[in-house]
């Protein structure tokens, strides 16, 4: 069984963080970790530890924000050279150091953030200064849009994302995304593929809400560039699943496609955490001509209340040759996991086609 990723915060790593920080501020390392270590520590959830390193840091370093600033600007460095990428979730106690000590002073923050996130990304930490500095906080992640560093460049799009998980939604973008449009802009066709990703989550964030904003945006970028079409499909990932037509056609699939599925069987009637779902079917395009298809499946989980909760799930997409058949196998686990809780009975699958669904069975789930 995997370790808690709250462990990342170990002996060795405080070891190393003392011993590297040493160097720029005379930590006490005895206070320091006496203080880490206190009695509530092994209740702590990764989250508490992050926000208590950034508080024992502060109470055992005395001097003025500005000051801190340098010494953990200097500290980043220092890591970023040692490459000691194996503590990278562990480093965002000095992002949340920022959000806690520096809100009161937006330019030393914003150099702190624009340093430090090369080192552990600062995307939740900026989120504060949106909030307490909206017009600011904007035209600085428009500013740095075009920095010459990707994580600071991701920053600019990651860090504005309305919906962006674990971080508190940014409920005006939700309503109104035109002030995250020209840092989106910016980044279209950017060289690094850590920033498109980051572009397409947001689009896909703001499609959630504003789906004909998304649609004409893409509308207006298809083609630009290879890598601004992989940030258009993937930025359409929810309204693809939706079986939007203009998110289709935008990726050039066609709901009329003349490709259609037969043979839908249900290998495994009953499933548990033990059994997983098999499926089957076979696509058959009986045209003349190559057509595009795009194969999905929904599951339909049983609720606690009875209703159901469906879900979509990508397979593949093909080029299939005119007078062919193919043969389409998927299986499903139901093990456990914390993100959704399977209850006992009957659950639904049916197959997609360029999102068009149909062939809706039935199948059991018991514990």
């Amino acid at each position: 069984m995997a370790q808690a990723l709250k462990h990342i915060f170990s002996q060795e790593f405080y070891d190393i963080f003392i011993e590297d920080f040493s160097h720029i501020y005379p930590l006490d390392s005895q206070m320091f970790l006496s203080n880490i270590y206190n009695s509530e520590w092994e209740q702590k959830t990764l989250k508490q530890r992050i926000t208590h390193t950034a508080h024992v840091l502060h109470a055992c370093v005395h001097a003025s924000y500005c000051q801190m600033v340098d010494f953990l600007i200097e500290y980043c460095n220092l890591a970023l050279q040692k490459q000691t990428s194996q503590w990278g979730l562990a480093y965002m106690f000095i992002p949340e150091y920022i959000q806690l000590y520096g809100t009161h002073d937006f330019k030393t923050s914003m150099r702190a953030i624009e340093h430090s996130t090369k080192l552990a990304s600062c995307e939740f930490a900026i989120r504060e200064f949106i909030h307490l500095y909206p017009q600011k906080t904007i035209q600085q992640l428009l500013q740095w849009s075009k920095h010459h560093h990707a994580a600071v460049r991701r920053l600019a799009s990651e860090g504005c994302r309305p919906r962006l998980p674990w971080a508190t939604q940014i409920l005006e973008f939700r309503k109104n995304p035109h002030h995250i449009i020209p840092i989106l802009e910016n980044l279209k066709a950017d060289s690094s593929a850590f920033v498109r990703k980051s572009v397409a989550n947001s689009l896909n964030d703001i499609s959630k809400d504003n789906p004909q904003c998304v649609l004409t945006l893409c509308a207006q970028w298809k083609g630009f560039h290879t890598h601004t079409d992989w940030i258009i499909k993937h930025g359409l990932r929810t309204l693809l699943k939706q079986g939007n037509t203009e998110a289709l056609a935008l990726c050039g699939i066609s709901s009329e496609c003349v490709c259609k599925s037969q043979h839908f069987t249900i290998n495994t009637p009953v499933v548990s955490a033990l059994q997983p779902l098999h499926i089957s079917f076979e696509l058959i395009n009986t045209h003349t001509k190559i057509e595009k298809c795009r194969i999905e499946y929904a599951l339909y989980f049983l609720r606690k209340n009875g209703t159901y909760s469906r879900k979509v799930f990508f397979i593949r997409e093909l080029n299939l040759s005119a007078n062919t058949t193919i043969q389409i196998q998927k299986q499903y686990s139901f093990i456990p996991r914390t993100t959704r809780k399977y209850y006992k009975g009957k659950q639904y699958v049916s197959c997609i086609i360029n999102g068009v669904e149909n062939m809706k069975k039935a199948f059991y789930y018991t514990e």
